[in-house]
């Protein structure tokens, strides 16, 4: 079979593949991370690269066949960058939960784990403290981190349709998680001081996908009708992956489906179980879920709300970093002041950047309520249209723009979560008026702005903003409860 070289700039690596190879894969054997949202359906344009001995149009690297040999520029938007630590929020409700925690296990130290499609978080704690203070949590660390699973697709849905294409994609995409937590649980030991020997039972909770991905279980079945999960509840495993004498796995139970340990994890967190109150919880993120709490009983459902709310699909969005435009504001003069995570210098969108941003627009009808721009001319905002691929594009920074398709990716996440909303009042014949509290969940919870959130649909209008609570990442606090006390995980059986 006849070889090609491939060159890539600006690394200056080449490397020697088989006529016939994808771009993106020669790119991943020369070590060069490339962006693969869509899990190489050659529909996000993310991996775009230049060919210098062609006509140097930029093309999808996902899609592109190597024939000869080329020169190929890797711009620096088309990277897929290795993020160790992102923004912890301030506000989490597994620190507030310890309050009232008590602890009802042997282990000294533990870890509760929440295993994300986009992001990954982890706390340790000290489980019985030497201060007379035996049985309340001390938490001695926190870490947090991309899920490098994002190479193989930004959503759940791409990582199961590889497996189904490759049923082999399920041990390498094991093994992408298995390394993310050893690493996070040697940055934890680091951090406090606790050798990882000392680390005994560590807590899970995470979407469906996410979960049995975790445990080395093949998750095709989500991936056609019925769209079941055939296995939903775990038994402890020993993990010797990374200590010296194996860790207790301790993984939160399924609802069905889609609707994974996550929400189960938030309903414990919030005791939502033992109110007598008429609730909806839901968890923002790349897979929306959805739990309506009514008259005893619970109805569950999930959203494909793709992972917009998380950076993905988003021409200049981003994760929860240091530079990340976590908030706008726009003044009646068409000034546009924005607040990035540390105050750094603006590299992209984060989740709660994006949903002020779309609410900021909405408030000057500088987008209809079709979602489609309104360009203004002669307006104290003519100044803010800039032309991103023959399409407006609003300019926030010199380097920023939300464009029409972001906009686009924006209401279909937020139209899933609103269509799972309405679905399950309908299921259990309510109505908006007979919801006590709206919690909303998910890792920039803590962000959001009711007012804006309202404005864009993902609170419905007319809903009282005094009962919508902003709890944060509940999936975590949910792990940390089991964490405390494993008969938590049982709750409800």
């Amino acid at each position: 079979m006849t070889n090609c070289s491939v060159h890539f700039q600006p690394s200056d690596i080449t490397v020697d593949v088989p006529a016939g190879t994808l771009l993106s894969d020669a790119a991943m054997r020369a070590g060069i991370p490339l962006r693969n949202d869509c899990g190489g359906q050659g529909l996000c344009k993310k991996c775009t690269c230049s060919i210098f001995n062609e006509d140097g149009t930029g093309i999808a690297a996902c899609q592109y066949k190597i024939e000869n040999d080329i020169d190929v520029f890797v711009p620096e938007n088309s990277l897929r960058h290795d993020v160790r630590q992102l923004v912890i929020q301030e506000k989490n409700l597994a620190a507030s939960i310890l309050d009232n925690a008590v602890v009802n296990r042997q282990a000294k130290y533990g870890v509760a784990l929440d295993i994300g499609t986009t992001t990954l978080a982890a706390e340790l704690y000290q489980l019985h403290s030497t201060d007379g203070n035996a049985d309340r949590p001390k938490r001695l660390g926190v870490v947090s981190r991309a899920n490098s699973q994002r190479q193989f697709g930004a959503d759940v849905i791409t990582r199961i349709q590889r497996i189904l294409e490759n049923p082999a994609a399920l041990e390498t995409l094991h093994h992408c998680i298995s390394e993310d937590v050893s690493s996070m649980l040697s940055e934890l030991s680091e951090k406090s001081g606790i050798p990882i020997e000392h680390f005994e039972v560590i807590s899970v909770a995470g979407n469906t996908v996410m979960e049995y991905l975790f445990l080395g279980i093949d998750p095709s079945p989500l991936g056609y009708a019925p769209f079941e999960a055939p296995i939903k509840k775990f038994p402890n495993i020993r993990w010797a992956a990374i200590a010296s004498s194996p860790i207790q796995i301790e993984t939160m139970p399924l609802f069905c489906g889609f609707v994974g340990g996550d929400i189960i994890a938030g309903t414990l967190a919030l005791g939502l179980a033992d109110k007598q109150e008429t609730s909806f919880l839901i968890d923002i993120g790349t897979n929306g879920e959805l739990a309506l709490f009514s008259g005893g009983k619970i109805v569950v459902a999930a959203t494909a709300a793709g992972p917009c709310f998380e950076g993905g699909g988003i021409n200049c969005g981003t994760l929860a970093l240091p530079g990340a435009i976590s908030s706008v504001q726009i003044s009646e003069d068409g000034e546009v002041k924005l607040t990035t995570i540390g105050n750094k210098k603006p590299n992209g969108i984060c989740g709660s950047g994006l949903i002020e941003i779309v609410s900021e627009l909405l408030r000057f009808n500088l987008i209809n309520p079709t979602g489609k721009f309104n360009v203004q001319k002669d307006t104290p905002f003519s100044d803010r249209w800039a032309n991103s691929g023959g399409k407006p594009a609003y300019v926030l920074s010199q380097d920023i723009v939300l464009t029409q398709s972001d906009v686009r990716q924006f209401q279909l996440a937020a139209g899933a979560i609103r269509s799972g909303i309405t679905l399950l009042l309908k299921r259990q014949g309510l109505t908006l008026s007979d919801i006590d509290t709206f919690y909303i969940a998910g890792g920039f919870g803590s962000y959001i702005k009711a007012e804006a959130a309202q404005r864009v649909g993902l609170i419905p209008k007319m809903f009282p903003l005094e009962k919508v609570r902003f709890c944060g990442n509940t999936s975590l606090a949910g792990a940390a409860l089991a964490l405390f006390d494993g008969n938590y995980r049982f709750v409800g059986e």
